[in-house]
């Protein structure tokens, strides 16, 4: 009884040790800002919807919508499957702003866009 409870917990470690390394990977790739789909998954997890993050698929607006939010000459805007609620005035967002980078930036930096009223 004894061999089958020491297999038993080495499945065990097994399982969290995969799962472990699942995580260790998955986390830089889905959620570094180092492209601007990920910064858009990142400020999606900051506003608290982690499950919206990873179900987001953001899709780059066409240069034709720019002019329908603020900040149109500053940033690129990319469209998610998934809406959620910011953390700031409980603005409900289906686009975000990505900040194009700069030189000697790495990071890109994504922000809920407000639409213009017109």
């Amino acid at each position: 009884m004894r061999e089958s409870e020491k297999k038993g917990r080495k499945k065990i470690l097994k399982r969290l040790g995969t799962a472990l390394i699942v995580v260790v990977v998955l986390l830089p790739v889905f959620f570094l800002p180092y492209t601007p789909t990920n910064a858009v998954r990142l400020c999606i997890l900051e506003n608290g919807h982690p499950i919206s993050a990873v179900f987001a698929f953001p899709i780059r607006t066409s240069h034709k919508e720019y002019s329908m939010y603020s900040g149109k000459r500053v940033l690129v805007y990319y469209n998610i499957l998934v809406p959620f609620e910011t953390s700031q005035g409980g603005m409900v967002a289906s686009t975000l702003g990505v900040h194009r980078l700069k030189n000697g930036d790495r990071f890109y930096k994504a922000f809920p866009a407000a639409d213009i009223a017109t």
